[in-house]
């Protein structure tokens, strides 16, 4: 157990943390957020199933409503990470403006977390997008992302298009994309081996996907 001065915001990208706070467990998959304020003692730890990547941020602030226990929420569109990602990519910038752009990133990137906190959501939606990202790798097709919904193919289709406006296959292509361009921008792995990662099976359909 421990805790910090600061706040920890931590995305998950591959994996899963679990977290033990005043006897309550948390867990976090691929595509969630967790914020600890500063002084919440917690313990945290990832599970044997595989590894655990994630994007961590450490921060002050003086702002309101960060005291009290760790927050969780689904990164829906992929922003926490974006925003985590530029923060991490400008944290040695000392050219003029570096310090008021990491500033406005992070203004942004707490609104989008309380925002997301707070709005609620789909849970049809979310357990079908976290469970992409958790099988990020494989090759999934609409009856693998129905059954994780637990709904008939048919109704799977018009329910999950009427709440995002996209097919699940439209949806999956472009959490693909999103995560492939993630891995592009902030690794310098080629796209022989992101295509793989992401579900793809090969850069030349990677570059048509991009």
């Amino acid at each position: 157990p421990h805790s910090h001065d600061f706040h920890e915001l931590v995305v998950v990208l591959q994996g899963t943390e679990e977290v033990l706070v005043n006897g309550g467990m948390l867990r976090a998959g691929p595509g969630h957020a967790v914020l600890f304020p500063a002084h919440c003692v917690h313990e945290e730890w990832s599970l044997a199933e595989g590894p655990l990547e994630t994007l961590y941020l450490g921060f002050r602030s003086g702002g309101e409503g960060m005291q009290g226990e760790p927050l969780t929420c689904p990164d829906r569109k992929g922003r926490l990470r974006e925003l985590v990602a530029w923060i991490f990519a400008e944290r040695d910038a000392s050219l003029p403006g570096a310090v008021n752009a990491r500033t406005a990133y992070l203004t942004a990137l707490v609104s989008e977390f309380v925002h997301l906190a707070t709005e609620g959501g789909n849970d049809l939606v979310d357990e079908v997008r976290t469970f992409i990202r958790a099988n990020l790798s494989s090759p999934l097709t609409l009856d693998d992302l129905a059954r994780s919904a637990g709904l008939s193919r048919c109704y799977f289709i018009r329910a999950y298009r009427k709440l995002t406006g996209l097919t699940p296959m439209e949806d999956l292509r472009r959490i693909r994309a999103e995560s492939a361009r993630q891995l592009i921008l902030t690794t310098r792995r080629p796209l022989k081996t992101v295509a793989p990662q992401v579900g793809i099976s090969s850069e030349y359909h990677l570059s048509r996907l991009l």
